[in-house]
């Protein structure tokens, strides 16, 4: 029940990115503070969307995550750091296709805009969602 829940917490966030997640991908050590993600693939479609919001001049064309493994301490997992390491990612890179022709064309993003759309999606995970009070 736990692994369901845990799961479907996982693919509301990052499912999107994911092709063919599914809870066979998930194994969970619950006492010793372990999710495992194990063979995962990465949706080029999806992933070049948020490369392009970067203005990074790369696309995916294939990625592969063999282990991400997501470590927690279970008694102070919100005072304490969660660790996430990533083993044999295997990712195919070709010349974007956006409108990044030369380095002249290459504008970075605004590390303010960057943060933006990381903490748009913390707020996500803490409820935080517009238009509520």
């Amino acid at each position: 029940m736990i692994k369901s829940k845990i799961f479907n917490l996982i693919h509301q966030y990052i499912g999107e990115y994911l092709y063919g997640f599914n809870e066979d991908n998930l194994k969970v050590a619950y006492l010793s503070g372990a999710v495992n993600l194990v063979n995962v693939n990465l949706k080029p479609m999806k992933t070049n969307e948020l490369l392009e919001f970067m203005s990074i001049p790369f696309s995916l064309k294939a990625g592969l995550i063999g282990k991400c493994q997501i470590k927690y301490n279970l008694l102070q997992w919100q005072s304490n750091p969660i660790e996430v390491e990533v083993d044999d990612m295997l990712l195919v890179l070709g010349p974007s296709t956006s409108d990044i022709k030369t380095i002249e064309d290459y504008d970075p993003p605004d590390l303010d805009q960057v943060v933006g759309f990381y903490r748009d999606d913390e707020d996500d995970l803490s409820g935080n969602r517009e238009g509520s009070s």
